[in-house]
């Protein structure tokens, strides 16, 4: 597939996105210069502040140098400030069982190539994490890095966040560098994750990036530790169970034959995006949305980013842990495009916060039917031996033109005795001050929610086997 395909094939990812905006068909270009715009100082970030001429350069917002391909930057008398970490006290994602509805279309086309990196361990968070909106909710640590030399790729951050899976969690300092192959951005500096072990959001300084692009597997031969000699470091590799399991695969015995092989791989021209190239009105409006003073709003997880042409941030305001059809989408100019800040009709508001349904309750009350096998797909009606059912719970809020809505969806896999995977759903809705959770046709919830943003609902056909399969494609 073509770079200019692939990226004319990410505009289809989200039917929201669709509507209003197509990203530009013109092959990837490196930027050569970039507009450097200052945000200033919010009053809740305990910010450090370091003068160079009357400049201020908060913390929270710093542009991220890039590394050029053929030679990694080195700043001299470059003075290191700590991170700052925002906390609020948050409720956790709700998210139960299987919440896959089915496989992409696309999927065989997909390509999971992304940047490549010689990286130096600087410290391991201690604290676990998830992302809000991982369906999966996979734990992990974040392994801050400094970046050395890029290898495949155009641009890349001085410094990011790497995630650790929980079970590969070691002391990675001990390691003098460590080259990684296609490695995804997943989200930009200053967004917002979950905090397990603190039980509350927490504002990320740096951008994360993730190993290869379907979340957070395993990393074996793309992770590879080396000494200060440049030798291969087999300590990491036996470090942990997970690391033992999981690494009985070739590896390069030096650095210098790892960086030949991550460099000579096609590049497909993805490069690292951060923030500080934006408008000041963006970084405005980003600095407001991430200081928690006007709720939770989490930038949504992506394994994608790298391979846009320009910085594209998706904003879901999230209540008692469960997002809302409220979402702020800035996409960064793109080859002499125009930034664009684009705004949900659902916008929730004061009275709106004040007549909240009791979704909580809803939702557990869902999870409770399906475990004792009440609920059932409603549309699946094949006859044909079912190997496996598995369901899944996911909630939100829904802002209508009659106030906020509740909204439950049930979702079920199922894998029949011919090894055929089939999907159904159904809706469930509390309304503010009701004391039940009532079952809704998919087409009467549509009604409901009028012209506003129907997210999370299914909008294909339904048949005896469910969800038209052809017609699947994401969550």
């Amino acid at each position: 597939m073509k770079k200019q395909e692939w990226n004319e094939g990410l505009n289809h990812l989200d039917p929201a996105l669709v509507e209003e905006y197509i990203l530009q068909k013109e092959s990837l270009k490196k930027s050569k210069s970039k507009k450097k715009t200052l945000l200033r100082i919010t009053s809740l970030a305990a910010c450090f502040v370091l003068v160079v001429g009357a400049l201020l350069l908060p913390t929270a917002l710093r542009q991220a140098s890039s590394v050029e391909s053929s030679s990694a930057t080195e700043e001299e008398s470059k003075i290191d400030l700590p991170l700052v970490h925002l906390r609020a006290p948050s409720a956790a994602p709700k998210l139960y069982g299987d919440l896959n509805i089915g496989p992409s279309g696309a999927s065989g086309e997909i390509n999971d190539s992304g940047l490549s990196v010689i990286a130096e361990p600087v410290e391991v968070l201690t604290d676990t994490y998830v992302f809000f909106d991982d369906y999966k909710q996979c734990e992990f640590y974040l392994l801050r890095m400094k970046t050395v030399k890029l290898l495949k790729g155009q641009k890349m951050t001085d410094e990011f966040y790497f995630t650790i899976p929980v079970e590969y969690m070691t002391d990675y300092t001990l390691y003098h560098s460590i080259a990684i192959r296609d490695m995804a951005q997943c989200v930009y500096e200053n967004s917002v994750v979950y905090n397990k072990t603190q039980g509350e959001a927490e504002q990320i300084p740096l951008a994360i990036f993730s190993y290869r692009m379907f979340g957070i597997y395993l990393m074996g031969e793309d992770f590879i530790p080396f000494d200060e000699d440049g030798n291969f470091d087999p300590r990491l590799w036996e470090s942990t169970a997970a690391w033992q399991e999981n690494t009985n695969v070739p590896y390069y015995p030096t650095l210098a034959e790892a960086e030949k092989a991550f460099t000579d791989e096609y590049d497909y021209g993805f490069f690292a995006h951060n923030l500080s190239g934006m408008t000041e009105e963006a970084l405005e409006l980003l600095e407001s949305l991430y200081s928690f003073k006007n709720g939770l709003f989490i930038q949504k997880y992506d394994v994608f980013l790298h391979h846009y042409e320009s910085v594209r941030v998706d904003l879901v305001r999230y209540l008692n842990g469960f997002p809302t059809n409220e979402r702020v989408l800035i996409f960064g100019a793109a080859n002499g495009g125009e930034e664009r800040i684009v705004y949900t009709k659902a916008r929730f508001d004061e009275t709106d916060l004040n007549a909240l349904p009791d979704l909580t309750t809803a939702y557990y009350s869902a999870i409770e039917a399906l475990e004792k096998g009440e609920l059932s797909p409603p549309n699946f009606a094949l006859d044909e031996p079912i190997k496996k059912l598995t369901p899944g719970v996911f909630g939100w809020y829904a802002k209508t033109e009659d106030g906020v809505l509740g909204i439950v969806r049930v979702n079920w896999t199922i894998f029949t005795e011919n090894y055929d995977y089939y999907y159904d759903d159904a809706y469930f809705i509390v309304e503010y001050g009701g004391d039940s959770c009532t079952q809704i046709s998919r087409d009467h919830l549509l009604t409901k929610l009028g012209e506003y943003e129907a997210t999370y609902i299914f909008d294909g056909e339904y048949d005896t086997r469910g969800k038209a399969f052809d017609q699947i494609l994401f969550p």
